[in-house]
């Protein structure tokens, strides 16, 4: 049996762990709703949605390098905007990776999260104008172009 092979989302040669912003979207396994429903256009968290909200809040405090700008916890993903601040020190691929293990940890849900997540270089400010729009407006948009 011949395996799929995966396709490389990430831009060949760019340093992920270069100051800036970031915009990621991670799914969660199959699209499982496990943190919550949308109602009038509004997100209604669970309990589970409760507690990645709190995870990702608390995730500020792992580093001052390191700061989640702007998010959306959707029903089966989450949006979220990071910032590094200084060269080096740390990578979008282990900052991704340790949210994604604290959460199926703390909340006990077996393969919780896709494999993958999508990134984006936010590469200036009207772009980053753009992406928060797009989040605010996620529960209640299907399609959005910046």
């Amino acid at each position: 049996m011949e395996l799929k092979t995966r396709k490389n989302l990430r831009l060949k040669e760019y340093d992920y762990s270069q100051q800036g912003w970031y915009f990621i979207t991670i799914c969660t396994k199959n699209m499982h709703n496990y943190f919550g429903h949308i109602v009038d256009n509004k997100v209604m968290l669970n309990d589970e949605g409760i507690k990645l909200k709190k995870i990702i809040d608390d995730y500020n405090n792992v580093s001052d390098k390191v700061k989640n700008e702007f998010y959306q916890i959707m029903p089966n993903h989450l949006h979220i905007i990071i910032r590094i601040e200084s060269d080096g020190e740390h990578s979008i691929g282990s900052i991704v990776s340790g949210l994604k293990g604290k959460c199926t940890r703390e909340l006990k849900i077996k393969d919780l999260w896709q494999k993958n997540y999508y990134e984006r270089v936010i590469r200036d400010q009207k772009e980053y104008d753009s992406i928060v729009k797009y989040i605010a407006e996620n529960p209640f948009r299907d399609k959005y172009t910046w």
